[in-house]
C-alpha cells in the first residue's frame, strides 16, 4: 500500500504534499508552554509557488501570549494586529499566476495595504494608548513606520521582548519626500520583511486625523559599478483617527 503522506512544515514542501485545488486539510498544533511569546506569522511553503502564493496575500497572524502580555500597561491597552502585504499581480492581466511575475516587479509603486485594506481607518479615543502588533507579511518590500505626531514605545522584536523600551518618535513631514540622492532615510520603526514587532501607542489629546506612514527606506545597492541603491518609497498606510475622550 501507499505510505501516507507527510505534512510537515518543512522550508519547501514537496510539490506533492501540497493542497490541489477543490481540496482542504485540517492542521493542528500543538504550542508548548515554553514557547516564546510574541508576535508571529505564518504562510505556504510549498516549493515552486511560496512566493507567488504570498505575493498573493496567502499568510496570516499567529499571536503567543505569555507573560509579556500581562504586564499591566499591555493588558489594559486595546489590541490591534496590522498584517501589512504588498500584493503583486501582473499589470496587464491582474492576476500573478507565474514566477517571472514574482522576479520581474519593481519596489516604486505604494502599494501596501493592511489586513487586506487599502489605508485602513482606525479610530482611538483621545489619551487612550493601544497595543499594535506589526507583522511584514509582504515578499519584498520593507517598512519604516511613523505615525504623524505620536511616539510609538516600540517593546518586542520578532517575537523578542526588548530588555529596554524604544520610543521612535514621528517622524517630520518634510522627511517624507526627501531630496535624492542622500546617504541614509530617518528610521522609523524599521521591518524588514518577514520582520514583526510591537508597539504601545497613546493617542494625541487632540482629535484629528493622523497619518501611519511608511517613510523612504534603502534596502541596499545594486552589484554594479554605479551601486545604485533600491529604495521602497513612502506610503501612507492608515488613517489614525482620534475623537475626543467624551465620544460616544
Amino acid at each position: 500500500s501507499n505510505p501516507p503522506k507527510l505534512y510537515g512544515d518543512f522550508v519547501v514542501d514537496d510539490p506533492e504534499q501540497g493542497i490541489k485545488p477543490g481540496e482542504e486539510r485540517q492542521y493542528e498544533y500543538k504550542i508548548r508552554d515554553d514557547h516564546p511569546p510574541g508576535t508571529y506569522w505564518y504562510h505556504p511553503h510549498l516549493h515552486g509557488s511560496s512566493a507567488i502564493q504570498v505575493g498573493s496575500g496567502m499568510a496570516g497572524a499567529l499571536i503567543i501570549e505569555g507573560a509579556i502580555d500581562e504586564v499591566p500597561e499591555i493588558a489594559a491597552a486595546a489590541e490591534k494586529v496590522f498584517v501589512f502585504q504588498a500584493p503583486i499581480y501582473d499589470a496587464t492581466i491582474g492576476k500573478l499566476e507565474e514566477f517571472w511575475q514574482v522576479a520581474g516587479i519593481t519596489v516604486n509603486e505604494p502599494n501596501f495595504v493592511v489586513n487586506g485594506v487599502r489605508r485602513p481607518r482606525i479610530l482611538m479615543r483621545a489619551g487612550e494608548v493601544q497595543n499594535w502588533r506589526f507583522i511584514n507579511a509582504g515578499t519584498f518590500k520593507m517598512l519604516n513606520l511613523s505615525l504623524d505626531e505620536h511616539t510609538l514605545y516600540q517593546y518586542s522584536h520578532d517575537g523578542n521582548p526588548r530588555r529596554f523600551m524604544k520610543q521612535v518618535a514621528a517622524l517630520p513631514q518634510s522627511a517624507y519626500n526627501p531630496t535624492l540622492p542622500q546617504p541614509s532615510y530617518p528610521e522609523g520603526v524599521a521591518l524588514a520583511v518577514g520582520n514583526r514587532t510591537n508597539v504601545l501607542v497613546k493617542a494625541s489629546s487632540t482629535p484629528k486625523t493622523y497619518f501611519l506612514r511608511t517613510f523612504p527606506i534603502e534596502m541596499g545597492r545594486n552589484a554594479d559599478a554605479n551601486g545604485a541603491a533600491t529604495v521602497v518609497p513612502g506610503d501612507i498606510v492608515a488613517e489614525v483617527v482620534v475623537l475626543p475622550e467624551s465620544f460616544p
